[in-house]
């Protein structure tokens, strides 16, 4: 498994003399480029030559770190890619040392939730994708999401520890320091 992040120049520009109340209000997110790849499913890109990049970053972050903890207390999770049209990445405990990865694009419109621990209904009749039912190992899945996003906020730190404050990189704080402790 692995997870990258890029958050852009202008972005950290923009971030280092921002105001905390002008973040809550106007923005709520750091925007920048994501990549992951779980066995043979990627998604995303980082790449230095190319100067755009607008995934959500603590949503990302946030969205795997809530994953991870509904896969150690429920044996499932399943998140919405929100630049993508109906399409959600599922996770299933198989043992206690393999997690299978599926991508699936629901057939029900307008879902209104990002993230959820149940098998919803309508996720039964849902479209599997082609990446359905990859392995990879459960260790190095907690390890990467907790590594990666402990470094996604010291980076937030370096660039401006008023952003350490606001209430999305707090919640993902929370969340990561709940998964610590499971």
């Amino acid at each position: 498994m692995n997870i990258e992040f890029r958050i852009l120049e202008d972005e950290e520009k923009k971030l280092k003399t921002i105001k905390k109340e002008d973040f809550e209000e106007e923005y709520h997110e750091i925007e920048g480029q994501f990549f992951i790849k779980m066995g043979e499913y990627t998604l995303g890109y980082v790449d230095k030559d190319i100067p755009v990049g607008n995934e959500l970053l603590v949503t990302w972050f946030g969205n795997l770190v809530q994953s991870a903890i509904y896969l150690k207390k429920f044996g499932y999770a399943i998140f919405n890619v929100i630049d993508l049209d109906n399409v959600w990445i599922e996770f299933n405990v198989k043992y206690d040392s393999i997690i299978l990865v599926s991508e699936k694009k629901s057939t029900i419109p307008n879902v209104n939730f990002l993230i959820s621990n149940k098998k919803e209904e309508f996720f039964k009749n849902s479209k599997k994708m082609e990446r359905t039912n990859i392995q990879i190992n459960s260790v190095s899945f907690y390890e990467e999401i907790m590594l990666k996003t402990k470094f996604f906020l010291e980076k937030v730190n370096k660039i401006s520890n008023v952003l350490m404050e606001t209430e999305g990189i707090n919640e993902l704080k929370i969340k990561l320091e709940y998964l610590s402790s499971l």
